[in-house]
């Protein structure tokens, strides 16, 4: 014959699974903030590299192209007028400067207007 169950074996199992259901939810919150950790650092990481083996052929790019570039810099942040900038890379030929915003989605590109 089955043993018969009392409240307090009821009350028992509840707050069993109560627990273990807080158990549950702190995992999953720490997992959560893991994986937006890994996003936001796989992104930054991305974008810098890709302005990189950017910034590492624009002056030939751009040379090639007849347009002066002598040097770039890179990740320029500036205010003005009370909002904030940043830009990737901006070649420099001492007189003028060409701002390149460097995009790291990848796309179909059939021609690059210079």
């Amino acid at each position: 014959m089955a043993e018969e169950l009392t409240i307090w074996d009821i009350k028992d199992s509840i707050a069993a699974l109560v627990k273990s259901q807080q158990q549950t939810d702190i995992q999953i919150k720490e997992m959560s903030k893991s994986i937006k950790e890994a996003q936001e650092l796989f992104t930054t990481q991305w974008g810098k590299l890709m302005e990189t083996l950017v910034d590492g052929e624009i002056v030939k790019l751009f040379n090639e192209n007849g347009i002066n570039v002598v040097r770039t810099s890179t990740r320029v942040k500036r205010i003005y007028v009370g909002k904030n900038y940043e830009f990737d890379i901006i070649a420099h030929d001492g007189d003028e400067i060409i701002v390149v915003e460097v995009k790291t989605t990848l796309k179909s590109i059939t021609s690059i207007n210079i």
